[in-house]
């Protein structure tokens, strides 16, 4: 150790300043058998990727029953993992933790819950005066450097200090938004300390499609069309929901659920015309051309709702004339925009990258934490919290909630268990 260094002791060392690191200092000062914290965050503020949640607005958590929230957060085994966390911390706990401490909070129908100020700071300034309370002193802007095993606990090395503690939590985060924090350090620290890591990759995030067509079209959304992921030959996924073409590909809420279980080279079939196949459609557009032989073809799509830029662009790439009459247009062309309509095809090129993904989908593998008390299977007295395990949730709030959920469990826990 380096001899400049300062020593202190903690019962408890929490690191991560997010809403995870302060669920957790709060849960574990306010517990039957309270143990005060030292929350180390290694960024010049507390709570950055908080304050730019939800564009700066924060969607906190969302009001459905609590067994709405189950089948959100990816795989059966993922769901099995937070469905004993979240009953013990529902959202209707989180939402009276707020509103008791007189933050008014305001419900979208969608489910969506935000501050009524429509600010993140709001949430954030009431989360750190709790932690304020609880923690040994000001939760301190310190990042760690490694951590080792000690005797009675562990050594935390920070720039300028070792602190020697019983008990540790890592609420770290995963890899996204890394200018805010998020920078990946987290899975650094858990593997130094044994345990496996699920390849973190990239979610919440938009595809990148090559070729795109629809650049021109950037903006223009769908409420909820259809959608068949496709990877070598076979269907591996399906879902609906809102989505948005932008000038590289497309975003939107299905399509930013939906990117945990991409890859480049997997294709996307969207459907653009709502309940609706290719063979109906091309049914209703014979109809179309015989009843009405000289309208242009375009219109039949006009009046699908369809945005006439987006209607030019496909015709475009089928190599269709905008304005060719009904009655000239050819059954193969007919199949061939039914089948564009009901299954435009979107090859991916890539995600986006950890720099704009709004979480981080891997990290620390599941079987190795007790859900039951967020503590390591592996390490006694190890907690983890948050994005640094390997769970991600929809859009909606998921992802906050568990923040808080599985950080006031890891709080009580380890505020609960008597170490010597």
């Amino acid at each position: 150790m380096n001899l400049s260094m300062t020593e202190q002791r903690a019962e408890a060392v929490i690191v991560g300043g997010g809403l995870a690191g302060l669920a957790c200092a709060i849960s574990a000062g306010s517990a039957a058998s309270p143990t005060a914290c030292i929350l180390l965050e290694k960024e010049r503020s507390r709570g950055r990727k908080l304050l730019v949640s939800g564009d700066g607005q924060c969607n906190i958590t969302n009001w459905q029953p609590i067994d709405h929230f189950f089948d959100h957060y990816g795989p059966p085994a993922k769901s099995r993992f937070v469905r004993s966390i979240l009953l013990e911390y529902p959202n209707t706990s989180l939402m009276s933790f707020l509103s008791k401490r007189g933050l008014a909070l305001e419900r979208e129908p969608g489910g969506k819950v935000f501050p009524q100020s429509r600010k993140s700071r709001d949430i954030f300034n009431l989360f750190e005066e709790e932690a304020k309370r609880y923690c040994l002193s000001r939760p301190t802007l310190s990042g760690v450097r490694h951590i080792e095993k000690a005797a009675r606990g562990f050594s935390v090395y920070t720039e300028a200090s070792c602190i020697e503690t019983k008990r540790l939590v890592l609420a770290t985060g995963g890899a996204s938004w890394p200018k805010l924090g998020s920078d990946g350090s987290g899975f650094t620290l858990a593997r130094s300390l044994g345990h496996s890591i699920i390849d973190p990759r990239p979610a919440l995030a938009a595809v990148y499609a090559s070729p795109w067509p629809l650049a021109d079209c950037s903006g223009i959304a769908f409420d909820s069309p259809r959608i068949a992921v496709f990877r070598e030959g076979r269907v591996i996924h399906r879902t609906s929901g809102p989505v948005l073409i932008t000038h590289r590909g497309l975003s939107g809420p299905a399509i930013l659920n939906l990117s945990r279980y991409l890859y480049p080279g997997d294709r996307l079939d969207v459907s653009l015309v709502s309940a609706c196949d290719a063979n109906t459609l091309s049914r209703e557009l014979l109809q179309w051309c015989q009843a009405r032989p000289g309208t242009a073809i375009k219109t039949f799509f006009h009046q699908r709702n369809l945005p006439a830029r987006l209607v030019a662009a496909l015709l475009k790439e089928v190599a269709i004339d905008s304005n060719l009459a009904c009655n000239e247009l050819r059954r193969d062309e007919r199949l061939r925009l039914a089948t564009l309509f009901t299954a435009l095809p979107v090859t991916i090129a890539a995600l986006e990258g950890f720099a704009s993904a709004m979480v981080t989908t891997g990290g620390v593998a599941l079987n190795e934490v007790n859900r039951l008390t967020m503590e390591s299977r592996l390490v006694p007295n190890l907690y983890f919290a948050g994005e640094i395990l390997d769970i991600d949730g929809d859009c909606g709030g998921y992802n906050l909630q568990f923040a808080w959920s599985s950080g006031s469990l890891a709080g009580r826990s380890l505020a609960a268990k008597k170490v010597e």
